[in-house]
């Protein structure tokens, strides 16, 4: 197993698992990680097993007891070796790095850098118990309380603990100021103990420092303003000299163990030791301090705008960038909040939200959305300004799962672009376009699907008048309007008229040489070919885009793409393919730490499981793991629909009490929302589960509930749901042509084979419309699937009630 994409225990322990126990090991459907390991435990009881873990590098903490950015605690890494270990497996580990002991051979080496999160506390403890500051309790529940943000913000740095521990004020309630604090704490530490290695934290660094030539001293005092790491761009715009010399000086702190190289291309990055910018801002004029922070402040400015158009072009950059600059970003920040417009801090801090929104950063988002709404509060009329503050709210509330309330909020927005015109301001033509776009999605987000095609088609004639005009970022969202006029059409079951949006949206993107564009469309093309039953081609589609993502290194989109591969092979009936596919899938969601994606996953999987394999209690297992992601998350869209597919399965195996119980909480998730949650599936488990239990009134009640909603679905624009759809269609399409005669035989033939009771209460429907009869009752069959009732309603007799 290589650590150099294992970041963290559960993603090592996933690896290990699908190596040695079976290769459709995953720790998601396990209780916890401990279950997960008996089973690792047992395997490796019963065979003699050599274990190499290469990279080791990659998870140790460096020579100051810094972990590597995104890896977990090394003591947990350990306690996972000293497992395997006493269970029987050899251990061989390939690394460029000493290893701390036990696991160096005996020879006693190790960092004292990063302790233990429990040493450091009780470090901590010890400290200001001998200085006679105070007597500290011995639990380490309690310690965590009292010191664990100075330990977590000292990195569990054994120095920076002790020397720290007796500078922290005695009330325990002011310890979450401190983060703002700690550079004034390291400086008077020095005031204190000037050059005292013993006491200082400064003093180290200047013996580091001196190993430098001379000339290159003044471009790493520059870092005095960087918060955790520099980029070489920003680094070398600060301390105003050439690329080069910024790349060259952090090669050279490398070497003399002040910093380490986080990324091997543009932007070029390096972490640095966390107490080097105070030392150096304490040793900088105030007056050329300030002038490196006004160029730093405008260097992040133009990264925040780089890594954004990373974000449609090269995706896995931005997100690696913005995770490693994450500390200076919000810095950034902050420092506009005191010195910027009020118009350009809100474009930065909307700016910074959609950026960190999708990474699992959710206290940086907050953050950003914070700064942003205290400045929308001082904004007068509409501007480009209120437009990025109120397009950013109706973002978050879609990705909150909050579709009541984006929906009219995206509605006033478009009216105010259409109220002040396209000449209100420098640009107000373009969010003009963006909003009928914005608008657009959040129709079809909400299953209004036919509502929402007009104003993508509004958003693509906008978008490509002023790609026209030279304007390359409408040229691409051009083709992001078409493609999501594919998904509606898609949606719609209206194949051909999908397959003409993909393929224009292809033809612009490949105008601007966007492959990763066209590789997300081919996906959405290999969906139209599935439906039609050609899966050899949809496979194809889907593989050639897993290619080209993992060429862009983005492996959430090949996560995706697996994910999409197992739903073809699902559909084609190789229902052994289609689990490797979403376990692969959902190895890859793991690792990177995606849990909407592993959900999803699971779901998927708990599908595979109930309605094709007949394994319902894996299905149950598999449920309520993405069920509890979901909860966690507060993603109520996602918790509804997991939570229904659930009942079901509990219906089947049964245990009706249970089944009530998910269903009440789905009933009370899609209060929040239009037809994005799909109630008329829950009311019509609910009709099943009173069925079940003798309940026929309830049972009536409930599918009438499921029949409304499904109709007001269908009425906004929704798309059929039902399987049968095109036997409606095909219908509808004969009477029109009065060519009955064909297909009422097939109809006819068909109602003698042996078909679901719903299948012939449709066929029968059919067949007395194809032999002329008019009356509404047709639909009224209770033995009709409840979408197949309001679908005749609305095809036939003009109503879905």
């Amino acid at each position: 197993m290589s650590f150099e994409d294992v970041r963290d225990v559960r993603t090592a322990i996933d690896v290990l698992g699908r190596q040695l126990v079976a290769s459709d090991f995953s720790v998601a459907t396990f209780k916890d990680e401990a279950e997960a390991l008996l089973h690792l435990d047992r395997r490796l009881s019963e065979f003699k097993t050599l274990i190499v873990l290469d990279n080791m590098e990659s998870i140790l903490p460096d020579a100051d007891g810094n972990a590597p950015l995104g890896v977990e605690d090394f003591g947990k890494f350990a306690a996972l070796f000293s497992r395997l270990k006493n269970a029987g497996a050899s251990l061989l580990f390939t690394t460029r790095e000493r290893l701390p002991a036990p696991f160096d051979a005996g020879r006693n080496h190790r960092y004292l850098g990063q302790l233990s999160p429990a040493d450091a506390l009780r470090l901590i403890a010890g400290v200001r118990r001998q200085e006679g500051l105070e007597e500290p309790p011995l639990n380490l529940e309690d310690l965590e309380k009292a010191y664990g943000v100075l330990a977590s913000r000292l990195n569990y740095h054994a120095r920076a603990c002790a020397l720290l521990a007796r500078t922290i004020p005695a009330d325990a309630d002011t310890l979450t100021l401190l983060d703002a604090d700690l550079t004034q704490l390291m400086a008077d530490l020095e005031r204190k103990h000037p050059g005292e290695r013993e006491n200082s934290l400064f003093a180290s660094l200047e013996l580091s420092l001196r190993r430098l030539p001379p000339a290159m001293r003044e471009v790493v005092d520059a870092l005095a303003v960087y918060h955790g790491g520099a980029d070489v761009a920003t680094w070398a715009m600060v301390a105003e000299c050439e690329p080069q010399a910024a790349h060259d000086a952090g090669f050279a702190l490398i070497h003399v163990g002040l910093a380490e190289y986080a990324y091997d291309k543009f932007p070029y990055y390096f972490k640095i030791d966390p107490s080097l910018p105070a030392y150096l801002a304490a040793r900088t004029a105030p007056e050329l301090l300030d002038a490196r922070r006004l160029r730093w402040v405008e260097g992040m400015a133009a990264l925040s705008g780089f890594l954004y158009q990373q974000i449609f072009q090269n995706r896995q950059l931005a997100t690696d960038s913005c995770l490693l600059s994450e500390a200076n970003l919000l810095a950034m920040l902050a420092a506009l909040a005191h010195s910027a417009s009020l118009e350009q801090l809100i474009n930065e801090a909307g700016r910074i939200e959609e950026l960190f929104s999708n990474l699992g950063r959710p206290q940086v988002v907050l953050f950003a959305q914070n700064i942003r709404e205290k400045a929308a509060q001082q904004v007068g009329g509409w501007s480009h300004a209120q437009f990025i503050h109120q397009g950013a709210t109706v973002d978050r509330l879609l990705e909150q799962g909050n579709w009541n309330a984006a929906y009219p909020l995206a509605q006033q927005v478009l009216a105010e672009c259409e109220r002040a015109g396209a000449q209100a301001y420098p640009g107000a033509e373009y969010d003009w376009a963006v909003a009928h776009w914005r608008f657009g999605n959040v129709l079809s987000r909400g299953g209004r699907l036919e509502q929402a095609l007009p104003f993508f088609e509004n958003a693509e004639r906008r978008f490509d008048t002023l790609a026209e005009a030279g304007n390359t970022s409408a040229a691409r969202i051009a083709s992001v309007c078409l493609a999501e006029m594919g998904n509606c059409f898609l949606d719609l079951g209206r194949y051909d008229a999908a397959a003409t949006q993909y393929e224009k949206s292809i033809v612009l993107s490949e105008k601007q040489n966007d492959a990763r564009q066209v590789a997300a469309v081919k996906g959405q093309i290999a969906s139209i070919r599935m439906y039609q039953k050609k899966y050899p081609e949809a496979l194809r589609l889907l593989h050639e885009a897993k290619v080209t993502f993992g060429q862009y290194r983005e492996p959430s989109m090949v996560a995706t793409a697996w994910h999409q591969i197992g739903i073809v092979h699902q559909r084609a009936g190789n229902y052994p393919a289609a689990e490797n596919a979403y376990r692969d899938s959902l190895a890859i969601k793991i690792r990177e730490k995606d849990k909407a994606g592993e959900a999803s996953s699971l779901n998927q999987l708990g599908n595979l499981y109930d309605d094709n394999m007949g394994r319902v209690e894996d299905a149950v297992q598999v449920y309520e793991r993405a069920v509890g992601i979901y909860t966690e998350l507060k993603d109520l869209r996602c918790e509804s629909l997991v939570r229904n597919n659930l009942a079901q399965c509990l219906l089947q195996l049964r245990r009706p009490t249970e089944a009530r119980t998910q269903l009440l909480r789905v009933i009370e998730c899609d209060s929040n929302f239009g037809h994005a949650t799909q109630p008329w599936i829950a009311w019509n488990t609910f009709c099943n589960l009173e069925t079940s239990e003798g309940n026929p009134s309830a049972a009536t009640a409930a599918r009438q509930k499921a029949m409304l909603a499904y109709a007001a679905y269908r009425k906004d624009g929704g798309g059929s749901q039902s399987n049968r759809f095109n036997l409606v269609v095909a219908t509808a399409q004969v009477l029109q042509a009065d060519e009955v005669g064909e297909l009422l035989l097939q109809f006819e033939g068909a109602l003698l084979q042996e078909l679901p009771v719903s299948v012939k209460a449709l066929l029968r429907a059919l067949i007395a419309l194809l032999r002329g009869q008019r009356d509404p009752a047709l639909a009224d069959d209770p033995e009709l699937h409840y979408m197949d009732a309001v679908d005749l309603k609305l095809m036939f007799f003009g109503a879905g009630e």
